[in-house]
């Protein structure tokens, strides 16, 4: 079996590089006070380019961003009963994203490959390896929404309590 070209496991490495955090996933310190009502301070969940942001308000003010390749840790704006799924979601998250960092990479490898050297066994391989990845990392970026979307609903019952 034959490894890749240097250049092509070096464009897979730069792949994996800018799979960091972005400046858009930044933490804005989001506790409620008691002021709050759930037209200020319910949060809401937007979907952005690389991730799901966490909104607040009818203004929709930027809270946090759950990115999709890899996320910092959001749980601190969320309390209470809402933080263990936060918790959970970024967990979910970078599980994920490791599973669909490693399977584009594979894939932009093996097609390099390809494009180089013609399609060959090392190639499909690392293409299929690749699509496989990405394949599992689908139903956990679902599930790591669905933690999420559970540690909003905990965050804005607060409010609904408020209006009975």
């Amino acid at each position: 079996m034959r490894l890749p070209a240097l250049p092509t496991l070096a464009f897979a490495a730069a792949c994996l590089a800018a799979a960091t955090p972005l400046a858009a996933q930044r933490l804005e310190p989001g506790r409620t006070s008691d002021a709050c009502d759930y037209r200020t301070c319910a949060y809401n969940l937007v979907p952005r380019g690389l991730g799901l942001a966490v909104v607040k308000g009818e203004a929709e003010a930027h809270v946090a961003t759950l990115g999709f390749l890899w996320t910092r840790d959001i749980s601190a704006v969320f309390d209470g009963e809402a933080a263990p799924a936060a918790r959970a979601a970024v967990r979910t998250r970078r599980w994920a994203a490791v599973f669909t960092d490693l399977g584009l990479a594979l894939l932009v490898a093996g097609a390099a490959s390809a494009a180089t050297d013609d399609l060959d066994q090392t190639a499909a391989a690392m293409m299929l390896g690749g699509a496989a990845s990405v394949g599992v990392s689908v139903p956990l970026q679902f599930l790591a929404d669905k933690h999420l979307a559970r540690a909003v609903w905990r965050h804005n019952v607060r409010y609904a309590e408020g209006s009975r």
